[in-house]
């Protein structure tokens, strides 16, 4: 029985690592000259946000041994600083993304973590999230718990104000699908023997529809 379930488990493996280093390189390629990428493909302006998740992703495959083009790493970077720059001050929820997206890739602000941190009351819930990890990859375990403590002062289910002010959140952030699974994943990496991971996870796979979410960017 052990030799054909590690066979199985083989070429699930080897399924896996195929379908990342597809994933890699499709991403790589749709890069936009600016850097950064778009909603679809190589059609429309780079957006900031889906150019921060694709970093997020190619960071953590570089972290796992996936090869990444030092260019696109670069590019990457110069362009979500640049967008960092031109984003209001009071545009709290984007900050925080383009912030966490950055500190993955080694390039840390913590001056702007920390005025976050300062106005933590006022951020939505997905902006405290991130904002609870870009803590994490600085090596601030103190400040990502007390983020995550208000965390889980908050109603997952409450739809919240779309852009209706500084703290609302993003229409693509707004989804219980989408807050919950952000939570799993900061809790993953900020206190991974919480009991509450496992809670998040079994929610996630009982409202997976096929193997899909809703929103399809959950």
């Amino acid at each position: 029985v052990e030799g054909p379930s590690r066979a199985l488990e083989a070429v699930r493996a080897a399924a896996v690592d195929e379908r990342i280093r597809g994933a890699i390189s499709g991403l790589v390629s749709s890069q936009q000259e600016d850097g950064g990428w778009s909603w679809a493909s190589h059609q429309g302006d780079s957006s900031r946000h889906v150019t921060a998740r694709t970093v997020w992703a190619l960071m953590l495959a570089a972290r796992a041994g996936y090869l990444v083009p030092e260019e696109t790493r670069d590019k990457a970077i110069h362009f979500l600083g640049s967008q960092l720059t031109q984003t209001a001050n009071t545009d709290y929820e984007t900050k925080a993304i383009l912030l966490h997206a950055l500190a993955v890739a080694g390039h840390d602000d913590f001056p702007l973590a920390n005025r976050l941190y300062r106005e933590r009351p006022a951020l939505s819930t997905a902006a405290l999230l991130h904002l609870s990890m870009a803590f994490a990859q600085m090596q601030r375990g103190p400040l990502a718990e007390d983020i995550l403590a208000l965390v889980a002062q908050r109603n997952l289910d409450e739809t919240q104000p779309r852009r209706q002010s500084p703290g609302s959140s993003l229409p693509w952030n707004h989804s219980p699908v989408e807050l919950r699974a952000l939570y799993a994943i900061a809790l993953q990496q900020i206190r991974p023997a919480d009991a509450k991971v496992q809670t998040l996870i079994d929610w996630l796979l009982a409202h997976r529809v096929g193997h899909r979410w809703s929103p399809d960017k959950a």
